[in-house]
């Protein structure tokens, strides 16, 4: 069984159909010490605002097997990209653009999908064994992205993830 850590919350409906699924869903907000511990214990991490991974529970997390360096990693992340100065679905997907091209990966064409009532903008790209798509829109004024990494082990319960966060992120505003 797949094992889903939603550090800080997550939608009800979202999680209810991820159990229905089959996969096990833990909401539980750990601070960062405990959350470098606690991550061995996962498949997979949903992070909102409020939990910061940072550097030390990355290293943490991949001395411990999860995380890029094991092949049955996955990451759904969540965030206001106005935080991080981008204020539109195109200086988002550019910015990742940019990331991937660094890395001498290409990125494939950009498309629309509409979800939760929003046209988000979206792109997806493959680096090694990992695919990692990304999606943005503008709810409220505001700009939000949503992306994930997943592999063919993890493909099913990320990519429920990732489109729960797609259909959901109006609710987790406030």
């Amino acid at each position: 069984m797949i094992r889903v850590l939603a550090s800080d919350g997550m939608n009800k409906a979202a999680a209810a159909d991820l159990r229905a699924k089959g996969y096990e869903v833990v909401e539980q907000f750990y601070e960062p010490e405990d959350l470098k511990k606690e991550l061995a214990n996962y498949d997979v991490l949903v992070v909102r605002s409020a939990t910061k991974v940072r550097e030390p529970i990355i290293d943490a997390a991949v001395e411990a097997g999860f995380g890029s360096a094991t092949p049955d990693s996955g990451i759904v992340e969540i965030g206001n990209a106005g935080q991080l100065g981008m204020s539109s679905p195109e200086e988002v997907l550019q910015f990742q653009r940019d990331v991937a091209s660094s890395a001498g990966v290409s990125v494939g064409e950009t498309y629309t999908s509409q979800s939760g009532g929003v046209e988000w903008l979206c792109m997806d790209w493959t680096m090694n064994e990992f695919t990692f798509s990304v999606a943005s829109a503008m709810i409220d004024g505001k700009c939000y992205a949503v992306s994930c990494m997943f592999n063919s082990s993890n493909k099913d319960a990320v990519v429920a993830l990732y489109q729960q966060a797609m259909a959901s992120v109006r609710a987790w505003e406030g």
